[in-house]
């Protein structure tokens, strides 16, 4: 169900195809249930869809059905801006590579998920793209990410052939209060 967004996972489809970057293998051995709760975005790569957009988080659930469920909130134009909510199911393309998902928007709508690196650990933090390869996420658990975290994912970003210098950072004000998305 969408109401009023036009957020992550609708630009997931939008733009040229980037042939370095759409090939970056999705991490493998993802534990889905580990995977499940709130993601806070720290960074993505510029998009007309998230213009202006903060507060943004990505929340996973598992469902009663054994299927996964995603509901992206944003703030337009500021944290005191129109909430926007888009919902969507997972769906696991292939249980092996539980890193390569799709998101159903609509009953007509997939868009490819992909998880390219994560704490696999803790689940800690994260790089999300696009299957174009055009758009990057960098998801922290906290709305105030440590700065070690964010240069590894810097670094495992760029490693995947992404332009890390267009990424821009997202404010957590209702979130974290402070209004910076990183602490170091």
């Amino acid at each position: 169900m969408l109401r009023n967004f036009s957020a992550a996972a609708v630009l997931l489809v939008c733009g040229g195809i980037n042939m370095a970057v759409a090939n970056a293998p999705a991490a493998q051995d993802i534990d889905l249930d580990a995977w499940c709760g709130t993601w806070y975005e720290i960074a993505r790569t510029p998009n007309k869809h998230q213009s202006g957009t903060v507060d943004v988080t990505h929340s996973f659930k598992a469902l009663d059905n054994g299927r996964y469920s995603l509901v992206t909130t944003g703030f337009k134009g500021g944290s005191r801006g129109k909430k926007q909510t888009l919902q969507g199911e997972i769906l696991v393309n292939d249980k092996r590579k539980s890193g390569s998902l799709k998101v159903r928007l609509f009953r007509f709508l997939t868009v490819e998920y992909k998880i390219v690196d994560v704490d696999k650990i803790n689940y800690r933090y994260a790089l999300v793209t696009s299957g174009s390869g055009n758009h990057v996420w960098i998801f922290s658990r906290t709305p105030v990410m440590d700065e070690a975290y964010y240069n590894k994912m810097l670094e495992s970003a760029r490693q995947k052939g992404f332009d890390v210098e267009k990424l821009e950072m997202v404010a957590h004000n209702r979130n974290a209060g402070a209004g910076c998305a990183m602490k170091g």
